[in-house]
């Protein structure tokens, strides 16, 4: 078996942590081994990218034929079928344009250096080792009560009644809500998060309907969610140092399809750990540059003081 001993710092995000919870073996093949270079999107991933840059869009400027056509033009022809395509999108920010106008009558974007706070970039580094990076689609301000709120636009194909339980307790946007301190200062204790909705309905997706769901947060969920990741990178530095990323049953099959990897991850011959050039382009746009970046420990250290 190769040794995994890279000399930078590895790249983390929300979908990587999820899927080395879902299986560390599928991880260690998906994002640590060569043979997976190359970020996939799918019909799924590319409709949800478009639709939020539609309602960023919107929320922003009010501008109809504006968010339609950055809509249009974030939308990659070659990531489409027949449920999952630029016309449904479209369809679908149409139908959300009235509920972002009620959202309005309570809410403003914020700006921050005389701009939108939309797809702001930051990068969270957590040790020597790993750095967590990831991009807020919209921070929002209450018109009246002055309360902060993160807000994530999100599109599903479940038909099932209740959202909250897909919702209600991720830690996506838990993290995201550090970027509040660097714009808004530290006094800030409690904000909201917003989940808009588009739901496809049944059918060819041309039935939707829009849910927003929000969700009241603390500086105690914030600080659960440094720890979090903090146990999870210790348990991969863990797995790293042995050598040993196991296989988990519940991978196998996700979301009711089997895993890429299915049949072939008991295979270990082939395996070859990326180099330090393949892994400093993980999940990275090209010439990227962060807008932010904090320190770990001196998160937690002003989150432990601020509770106390």
């Amino acid at each position: 078996m190769p040794v995994f001993k890279p000399s930078i710092p590895i790249y983390l995000s929300n979908s990587y942590l999820q899927d080395l919870n879902r299986c560390e073996r599928y991880f260690q093949l998906r994002h640590l081994l060569q043979g997976n270079d190359k970020k996939e999107d799918t019909p799924a991933t590319m409709l949800g990218s478009a639709f939020g840059i539609g309602i960023a869009e919107y929320l922003y400027s009010r501008n109809k034929n504006q968010a339609i056509l950055k809509t249009w033009l974030a939308y990659k022809e070659e990531y489409q079928d027949d449920r999952r395509n630029v016309w449904v999108c479209i369809n679908l920010l149409l139908s959300a344009i009235p509920y972002m106008d009620n959202l309005l009558l309570d809410w403003k974007v914020v700006e921050f250096d005389n701009k939108p706070a939309i797809e702001l970039s930051f990068k969270l580094q957590i040790d020597s080792q790993f750095f967590y990076a990831g991009h807020v689609d919209v921070c929002l301000q209450n018109l009246w009560t002055g309360k902060y709120a993160v807000l994530d636009a999100k599109t599903t194909g479940m038909n099932i009644l209740d959202l909250d339980p897909l919702y209600k307790n991720s830690n996506q946007t838990v993290g995201y809500s550090i970027l509040l301190d660097a714009i808004v200062g530290k006094d800030l204790a409690e904000y909201d998060v917003l989940y808009f909705i588009g739901r496809l309905g049944s059918g060819t997706g041309f039935e939707p309907s829009i849910e927003i769901k929000t969700y009241p947060k603390t500086l105690h969920d914030r600080l659960d969610w440094f720890l979090s990741i903090g146990l999870d990178v210790e348990r991969l530095k863990r797995m790293i140092t042995l050598n040993t990323f196991p296989k988990r049953e519940k991978g196998c099959l996700y979301y009711n399809k089997p895993c890429i990897f299915f049949s072939t991850c008991n295979l270990y011959a082939l395996d070859t750990y990326k180099t330090d050039e393949q892994l400093s382009k993980l999940g990275l746009i090209e010439g990227e540059e962060f807008q932010f970046t904090f320190h770990m420990d001196e998160l937690i250290k002003s989150h432990l003081e601020r509770i106390a």
